[in-house]
């Protein structure tokens, strides 16, 4: 609004009527911002391009990251704890409330008995529980609503996703030119060294 070139973050969040969070500062994070309080127009483009395109896997994936501090590949029972709370906006010594607290109450009898939480159980107390983790995606689609719309996301996420195709498809093309490139030098060393005749 005073055209310093800059938003603040705090503003940022305002805008997306969402309260800030450790979920949202990362995706900034995620995009090497430099400073903490304000984002320049190339970070905020960066940003919601990033994290508008994240399917729901990736969004996992992102959250999960977060958390696995020692990047092991797993979280431990008190941090899954403290994920939970951070997301749904609870301070450290807040207890669960509501369907909250029903689906931990659940899952503290599900949680692996090894104290331990890898990507695979995360993901399937997502897909039991979807309102788990939904205040990660609740900032994905009021990105999407505030920036193009619904409609126009769902179309670059369908363009983004027949490149990737092409560009998979090209590889292939290029890793099979490439071996019968190789087969056809190998064949040639072959002739060489056997001759026209016994090689034939």
């Amino acid at each position: 609004k005073n055209l310093s070139g800059v938003i603040d973050i705090a503003d940022f969040f305002k805008f997306l009527h969402e309260p800030r969070s450790i979920v949202g500062d990362t995706i900034f994070e995620l995009v090497d911002c430099r400073s903490t309080i304000a984002i320049t127009f190339t970070e905020f483009f960066y940003a919601v391009l990033t994290y508008c395109f994240f399917e729901v896997e990736e969004v996992l994936r992102f959250i999960f990251f977060i958390f696995d501090r020692d990047k092991n590949g797993y979280i431990d029972h008190d941090e899954f704890m403290f994920i939970v709370k951070i997301i749904h906006g609870l301070g450290p010594d807040e207890a669960f409330k509501g369907n909250v607290k029903i689906m931990m109450e659940y899952l503290q009898k599900e949680l692996n008995p090894d104290g331990k939480v890898d990507f695979k159980e995360f993901k399937a107390f997502h897909k039991q529980f979807p309102a788990l983790f939904h205040p990660a995606f609740r900032i994905q689609l009021e990105l999407i609503r505030r920036t193009m719309g619904e409609r126009w996301w769902a179309k670059m996420k369908v363009q983004h996703q027949n490149r990737k195709e092409w560009a998979k498809s090209v590889e292939k093309r290029r890793q099979r030119s490439e071996r019968a490139r190789t087969m056809r030098l190998d064949n040639r060393k072959v002739r060489k060294r056997m001759g026209f005749w016994r090689y034939y």
